[in-house]
């Protein structure tokens, strides 16, 4: 009976210990001081001041709630269009080489992937002249294909773009500069409205700037033109649009996809005052855009908030553990009052109890199961101590 009780009090002992280790580990980690969401870009290289931008992104994820966390190759800028026009004019070039060789296959492949790219790249650094030039010469192939349907398409292309074009008599047949000048007589202009969602957004028809949204153009010629949307917080938008001759007009009102993280914290470290439509695209209440002094080789962290505030924030690349954390105070304090994102401070609770509990799983088990194992055994022992047996339990 003494040893029966002995072991009783030992299993209770174990398994109270067991749960007071399971709290501690599971509280021992301090809840974050900052109830703000924060999007957080790193624009750093693989060197000493990398691996400290590292120590730091960790000393603010144990400060502040980081909703998101993306890496950008400094290195890397966005891409250009800038070689755009020169390739459509080899494009061309080959193109008008091969269908004096009677190559027409080949002619309208390069064409039509000179228009695809046109088309990808919103016309940009393209004049009227080059898309004219290219249905011309596919309506050349189609004219000498015997494609009467498609001559009569390109020439309305032609026209549209370049009604003033003078075509080479080496390359235009009699049927084709006859088909030209029954578009020219039939072509038709009209007023194309041109609005987006959001509004205030560069305008780009045809290779050409013409504004910002809302935009009015009073005479567009009936046929395929090329429109660029461009936002610094949204996805360009580049799409070929067929304006029809309609009665009152053609209009067009697109709605922009919101850019990516490292788009958007790019924009607001470019101008600041776009930090409140760019923290309510990301749904958080602080960005900070992390990057590299050239000159100095300092990590700079710029914080971005919500409600308008920027903050600047340096460490050397040599700094000691005690400088990041305190960096990391700063940052972590300056964002504290900023206005919430859309996700709301209960939400992001929530998540972050889910990882917590994802994180301590093993010793919600070991507690649980030490609980379960004296919830079994005491019952099975006092009621074998008062039949007057002694019982042994196996010492864990």
């Amino acid at each position: 009976m003494n040893l029966t009780m002995q072991r009783l009090r030992y299993l209770a002992a174990l398994a109270l210990a067991l749960s007071c280790g399971a709290c501690a580990s599971s509280s021992s980690k301090p809840s974050p001081k900052s109830a703000v969401d924060v999007a957080l870009v790193i624009s750093m290289s693989c060197c000493k001041a990398g691996k400290r931008a590292d120590a730091l992104k960790r000393a603010l994820a144990s400060r502040a709630r980081l909703a998101h966390v993306v890496r950008v190759d400094p290195s890397r800028g966005s891409a250009s269009q800038s070689g755009l026009s020169g390739r459509v004019d080899q494009a061309i070039a080959k193109a008008s080489a091969s269908y004096q060789q009677m190559k027409m296959e080949r002619a309208r492949t390069l064409l039509e992937k000179a228009l695809r790219e046109i088309e990808a790249g919103g016309a940009s650094g393209i004049s009227a002249r080059q898309i004219a030039s290219i249905h011309l010469l596919l309506a050349a192939a189609a004219q000498a294909e015997g494609r009467a349907k498609d001559v009569r398409a390109h020439a309305r292309q032609v026209v549209a773009h370049e009604p003033g074009l003078t075509p080479d008599p080496a390359l235009v047949s009699p049927p084709l500069r006859a088909a030209l000048a029954r578009a020219k007589k039939r072509r038709r202009e009209v007023p194309v409205t041109v609005r987006s969602v959001p509004s205030d957004v560069e305008v780009s028809w045809d290779g050409t700037t013409r504004g910002r949204t809302p935009l009015s153009l009073p005479s567009v010629a009936v046929g395929v033109h090329y429109l660029s949307l461009d936002h610094p917080l949204y996805e360009a938008e580049r799409r070929a649009i067929k304006v029809d001759g309609r009665r009152g007009g053609f209009t067009i009102t697109p709605r922009l996809r919101p850019g990516t993280v490292s788009r958007i914290a790019r924009a607001i470290a470019a101008d600041p005052a776009r930090a409140t439509d760019g923290a309510r695209l990301l749904g958080v209440g602080a960005v900070c855009w992390m990057h590299e002094d050239a000159a100095s080789g300092d990590i700079v962290l710029d914080v971005f908030t919500r409600d308008g505030t920027t903050q600047q924030v340096r460490v050397p690349a040599s700094a000691s553990a005690s400088r990041v954390d305190a960096a990391a105070d700063k940052i972590a304090s300056s964002v504290s009052g900023a206005p919430a994102g859309s996700n709301g401070s209960g939400s992001g609770q929530r998540r972050d109890d889910r990882g917590h509990f994802r994180r301590y799983w093993w010793v919600y088990a070991i507690a649980g199961a030490a609980v379960l194992g004296l919830g079994i055994a005491l019952p099975l022992a006092l009621s074998e101590s008062r039949s007057g047996r002694d019982i042994v339990l196996p010492l864990p």
